[in-house]
């Protein structure tokens, strides 16, 4: 693989590749049951209720763009006009093919080859952005679904023996607050890519249910965003490493940028997470928005082109309306402008004309405006959806207590973590999590031992270069390495003959980088589900790639073969255990 298309092509064998043992899984290995407070997402490709069936007769089939949602009523602008008109009928009015166009779905071969190539894709946590991607109003609560209906007044629900209509506690949120948790911008995606299919696809070639298309379309979003954010992960980490090698050392070979571009993105194509980036996950779109951003952001600190800064920032904005820990993306500009900031600071330390101060206070301005702006922007959607959110819940009669504390300083998305998934510092700490923490072990090892290289890299550095001798590790000390560590950001040390390769990859550039991927290691270890920190790492830090890289090759691009064998050992028994255990509904969440 020397070029982009072969990246493409690497990236793309790769995607079939696993989605061919996932069909295979799922043909050949029992179904689990994962539990009744598991939501599972139905196709409706080989079964119907007999109300179905008889709607089915009277009518006709119907390809209804809206899905299971065209179940319940149709909402108009005036309440009183609302009729009952189910998903198959053809008065439908969001109805694509009438009873001219019958069809047979639970008896169709096409349909029993979409059932076995989609089932797999469906499972765990892609049910709950399936179902939003079909029906975006399960985000609301359903008492408020019930009184525009008509069914009830306001602040009532359909409940009880007799199904009267009473005031409900506050279990009915429990559906409209965990899908707050759930962000909405991967669900609206593959709907109008869904639209966009119905539009642009033979209806011959399309699943008969807008379900299983909805399903389709998140297959062929994440495909084409992985391969995107492969090319992006390519070419960060093909500038970072050219800035290396040619800023000081033009002797040493070119071709180590190619060897560790490449292996970069050979990895992140076999990353242990892969499961997840082609099941209806958000983890690829994620990864692409991510690496996108990164890249322009690196090429824009060479080029100067301010462009490239407002593109990432749009990138990272898409990042944090995909999943709320792509905020910690502010993490990365603060980390900059810091360095910039000690940068401001040195260049001008002892100086005492007066355009000198204001030389160095409008580039300490110019710092803070083009970090601090983007950083807000990094986090208003995170901000949006959870206001968004608090008025779903909290503009009706009756409303979940916590509107009660809901100010400024609340964050419902918080709120549904803890109370919903027991998500908090230290809450997973349990003798019941032991067997996730074995299985987040590898990853956590991963990041944890990369940091702590390039911290001691970065230390050796500082020795070198302020004491020329060890030096002890005082507060003192330890502030300054701190401080020359920001200041070296944007530059490359002396790199030696030897040991190139894990010169560049754990350079003075990549601070910000391995802070990244300390920060979610750390998120992963000891606040969120551990057993999620696999596909949240692998989604969101480069450096544990480059990290992985060190592993396989020496110094100078050579493989090595006992760690090497070891880390492709570790590859291969997750691609293995998550094709079996994740599509057949077993624990690998």
């Amino acid at each position: 693989m020397t070029s982009r298309w072969g990246a493409i092509k690497f990236a793309l064998i790769t995607r079939l590749g696993f989605l061919f043992a996932m069909i295979v899984s799922s043909a050949l290995v029992p179904t689990f049951h994962a539990g009744d407070g598991v939501l599972t997402f139905d196709m409706r490709l080989d079964s119907r209720d007999e109300e179905m069936i008889k709607d089915y007769a009277g009518s006709g089939d119907c390809f209804c763009l809206k899905g299971h949602a065209c179940d319940e009523l149709i909402f108009t602008e005036n309440i009183e006009r609302s009729q009952t008109i189910t998903r198959h009928s053809t008065l439908h009015p969001k109805c694509l093919v009438g009873p001219e166009n019958h069809r047979d779905i639970q008896g169709s071969m096409k349909a029993k080859m979409y059932n076995l190539l989609l089932t797999p894709l469906t499972r765990w946590d892609a049910a709950r952005f399936l179902t939003l991607a079909v029906d975006s109003r399960a985000r609301y609560p359903s008492l408020f679904i019930d009184s525009i209906n008509g069914e009830c007044d306001i602040g009532q629900k359909m409940q009880g023996p007799n199904n009267t209509c009473q005031v409900p506690s506050d279990d009915v949120f429990t559906s409209s607050e965990q899908a707050h948790a759930f962000f909405p911008l991967f669900p609206h995606i593959i709907r109008y890519v869904a639209l966009f299919l119905t539009q642009v696809v033979p209806p011959f070639f399309l699943p008969p249910t807008f379900e299983a298309l909805i399903v389709l379309s998140g297959l062929t979003w994440n495909i084409l965003c992985f391969i995107i954010s492969a090319l992006a992960l390519q070419d960060l980490t093909h500038t970072l490493v050219r800035n290396s090698i040619n800023q000081h050392n033009n002797s040493i070979k070119v071709d180590i940028e190619l060897s560790v571009s490449n292996m970069t993105t050979v990895l992140y194509c076999l990353n242990p997470a892969t499961v997840f980036f082609i099941a209806c996950y958000s983890e690829a779109t994620f990864s692409c928005f991510t690496f996108i951003g990164y890249a322009m952001f690196t090429r824009s600190l060479n080029s100067k082109r301010f462009g490239l800064i407002f593109g990432s920032t749009a990138c990272w904005m898409l990042t944090s309306y995909t999943r709320s820990n792509g905020s910690l993306t502010s993490l990365f500009l603060f980390i900059h402008l810091c360095g910039a900031l000690v940068n401001a600071y040195r260049s001008r330390r002892g100086a005492s004309d007066a355009m000198m101060i204001m030389e160095k206070a409008l580039q300490c301005f110019k710092a803070i405006i083009f970090n601090l702006m983007p950083i807000a922007c990094i986090i208003l959607p995170v901000i949006y959806h959870d206001q968004r959110g608090i008025e779903m819940h909290c503009n009706n009669t009756f409303k979940p207590h916590w509107c009660n504390i809901a100010d400024k300083t609340f964050s419902l998305y918080g709120y549904v973590q803890d109370r919903h998934w027991n998500v908090g510092l230290f809450n997973y700490w349990t003798v019941q999590q032991l067997p996730n923490f074995l299985l987040a072990f590898p990853i956590l090892s991963c990041g944890t031992v990369a940091v702590l290289i390039w911290i001691r890299k970065s230390w050796n550095c500082f020795e070198e270069k302020c004491c020329h001798r060890p030096s002890p590790v005082s507060p003192s000390n330890v502030l300054q390495w701190a401080f020359d560590a920001l200041a070296n950001m944007t530059l490359n040390g002396e790199l030696k003959n030897e040991d190139v390769i894990h010169q560049v990859l754990f350079g003075q550039n990549m601070l910000a980088y391995y802070a990244l991927l300390g920060g979610f290691t750390l998120l992963g270890l000891f606040v969120a589900h551990v057993q999620i920190s696999t596909r949240m790492i692998c989604s969101a830090c480069p450096a544990i790639y480059w990290f992985m890289c060190t592993i396989i090759f020496d110094g100078n691009g050579k493989a090595k073969n006992v760690k090497g064998n070891t880390l492709i050992i570790y590859l291969f028994t997750f691609h293995v255990l998550s094709v079996i255990l994740h599509v057949n509904f077993l624990p690998w969440t």
